[in-house]
This record gives structure tokens, C-alpha cells and sequence, in this order.
């Protein structure tokens, strides 16, 4: 349920099993992805294809939409047109990345997210 805890589990595992299979680690960082694509603002998270995609929570008015969080999102886009793309579907709004080779790439995507962006782009 939290880091802490994450890392807890990682170390009785070491312990008991020693160094962790590759597939072992990529499901806890798919953990982490998780917890941070919540604090996002994300309701889906889906790694497919080399292409990572958010679905931003679906009641466009929620309060969400106004929020800093979501105006630094929006910064971001806007500074990273290349890596990334916001689009509308179905009255969802989605943001994907290409090039997501792996689930650790993904969730260095996601913290860049949640790294305020100066308000002088």
C-alpha cells in the first residue's frame, strides 16, 4: 500500500529467495506506476505497444480540471510536444507517451509529472 511497505516485502524477499527476477522488480515498479498515475490524476493507466496512455478521470467537471495539478500537466504537454500527446476521445481525455519500452520507463515518465513545472516556459 505504500513505499514503505513495498521496500519491506523487496527486502523479506531478498532475504528469503536472494537478488529479484527482473519480472519481480517490473511488477513493483508497475505497483508504483499505479500509486502515482492516482496521485495524477489518472482513473487508467495502459502500457501497450511501446505507448503509455493516462485516462484522466472522466467527470469533466470535476474540480480535478481546475486544480494546479492538472495546470502543471497541462505546462508539461505543452514543454514536451514531441514525447507526449493530450487528446479528447469519447468525451475522455487521454495523455500518451511513445517510445515506453518498459514499465521502469514509465514510471520515470510519471515522476517527471509530478515534478512542478516553472511557470516561465
Amino acid at each position: 500500500e505504500t513505499e514503505e511497505l513495498l521496500m519491506e516485502f523487496q527486502e523479506k524477499l531478498i532475504d528469503r529467495f536472494g537478488p529479484l527476477p527482473g519480472e519481480v522488480s517490473g511488477l513493483m515498479n508497475a505497483l508504483r506506476m499505479r500509486w502515482l498515475a492516482k496521485r495524477i490524476g489518472f482513473e487508467k493507466l495502459l502500457l501497450r505497444n511501446q505507448r503509455l496512455t493516462g485516462y484522466f478521470i472522466s467527470n469533466q467537471e470535476s474540480a480535478y480540471y481546475q486544480s494546479p495539478e492538472f495546470a502543471n500537466i497541462l505546462k508539461f504537454v505543452q514543454s514536451n510536444p514531441l514525447s507526449c500527446r493530450m487528446k479528447e476521445t469519447k468525451d475522455r481525455l487521454t495523455l500518451t507517451f511513445s517510445n515506453v519500452n518498459t514499465v521502469f520507463d514509465g514510471l520515470e515518465l510519471l515522476k517527471l509529472l509530478t515534478v512542478e513545472m516553472p511557470v516561465n516556459l
